[in-house]
This record gives structure tokens, C-alpha cells and sequence, in this order.
């Protein structure tokens, strides 16, 4: 699964349905613009247009309006059930992989706003790294898990005969995974990733078509 950049939704269209919803939001662009220590409550209040009362009926303090926009923005979306995908033939995980990303993509991002985080995005989990050292390790039991159903999907493949490779299925899954990755990073760095899912199948299969027998 490939770190994915997020278009910034509007809090205005969710303002009257979730003020939880408005605060995170407002939060997430501040937390993208500051380090968490230059973000105040004020701030956060200020720019939900909310009351003390009203803010602090969600969230009883700044770090755990941190710890929410962190999990909702990055940790959640990363979570994948492999379990899920075909465990019949490599092509057709492909295929699965990228559907869920495709999907997920489309739910996080809004279309109709084209405000772009950029390489903005990067900002909050460095200081997540710091504050909250337990989501980075959620974030490696994801990628431990991603790396174990490649691996595995990969075996199959070599044992039915679909693929046929000089290299470790360890390495090959690390070259799909990577692969990924790099084209998610990519995206971000341009501002744009309405059409990363896209390029991120057009390369695995670029991949795969070079390993097929």
C-alpha cells in the first residue's frame, strides 16, 4: 500500500452534520501549515468557529485532537485486510490491491476541491514520531502485513507456475511494494494523485508482465 496525499476537504459542508468532523479538519490544515507545538487550541477553536463548550464536548485537549487527525488522515487509511484479496493468482491480487486502493482514494479525496497538501503532508508524522510513537508502530504492522501477503501470493505463483523469477520472493514482493510507494511519493511531491492508482497498477503490471511465464 502506497502513502496517499489528501486533498483538503471544505468544514462547511460538515459543519451542521459533525462538529467532531469540522475540528478535525481545521486541526489537519493547521497541523499541515505548523509543528504541533506552534498549533494552539485557540487556533483550532478559531478556525472550527467553535465554542470552548462546544470543542471541548469532542476533545479533552490538543494532543488528542492531534491523535485523532493522525489516525483518520494516515493510520486508518493504510489499514488493508489482504485477507480479502486472491490467494489464487498473482495477477488477480493485482488487481484486488488496486481496487482497494482506487476506492479508497476515492473516498478521502474530495473532487470538487483542488487545494492540495503537497509536501506539507509529510509534516504531522514527524511529530507523531515524537508524540505518539504507538501509531508508528500501527504503520509498521501494516507494512509487515503487506509485505507477508505479497510474499505469499508470490509463492503461489511460483509453485503454479505463473511467474517465473532469478530473484527471492522477499525481494520480488519488496519490488512491487516499493514500486508503490515510489509512485504514491511521487505523487505527493507533484500536488496532484487524482490519477496515482492508475499509474501505480500501470507499473505493477508493467512488473508482473516481465516475470509471467
Amino acid at each position: 500500500m502506497v502513502i496517499l496525499h489528501i486533498p483538503l476537504p471544505t468544514s462547511q459542508s460538515v459543519f451542521m452534520k459533525d462538529s467532531k468532523e469540522v475540528i478535525r479538519i481545521e486541526a489537519f490544515k493547521l497541523f499541515l501549515q505548523k509543528s504541533f507545538k506552534e498549533v494552539t487550541m485557540n487556533e483550532i477553536m478559531g478556525k472550527a468557529g467553535l465554542s470552548k463548550a462546544a470543542f471541548y464536548h469532542h476533545f479533552r485537549s490538543k494532543e488528542q485532537v492531534f491523535e485523532e487527525v493522525i489516525n483518520h488522515f494516515y493510520i486508518n487509511p493504510l489499514k488493508t485486510d489482504f485477507s480479502k484479496f486472491s490467494s489464487e493468482s498473482l495477477k488477480e491480487f493485482i488487481q484486488d490491491n488496486f481496487k482497494a486502493i482506487d476506492n479508497m482514494a476515492s473516498s478521502l479525496f474530495i473532487r470538487k476541491n483542488k487545494e492540495s497538501v503537497g509536501i506539507n503532508y509529510f509534516l504531522p508524522m514527524f511529530d507523531a514520531v515524537r508524540i505518539m510513537p504507538e501509531s508508528i508502530k500501527d504503520f509498521k504492522v501494516q507494512k509487515e502485513n503487506e509485505l507477508n501477503a505479497w510474499v505469499n501470493i508470490i509463492k503461489i505463483a511460483k509453485r503454479k507456475g505463473e511467474i517465473k523469477s532469478p530473484l527471492k520472493d522477499e525481494q520480488l514482493a519488496n519490488l512491487f511494494i516499493c514500486a508503490g510507494d515510489g509512485v504514491g511519493i511521487n505523487f505527493i511531491f507533484k500536488g496532484k494523485t487524482e490519477n496515482m492508482p492508475k499509474e501505480l497498477l500501470n507499473i505493477w503490471e508493467a512488473i508482473y508482465s516481465e516475470i509471467k511465464t
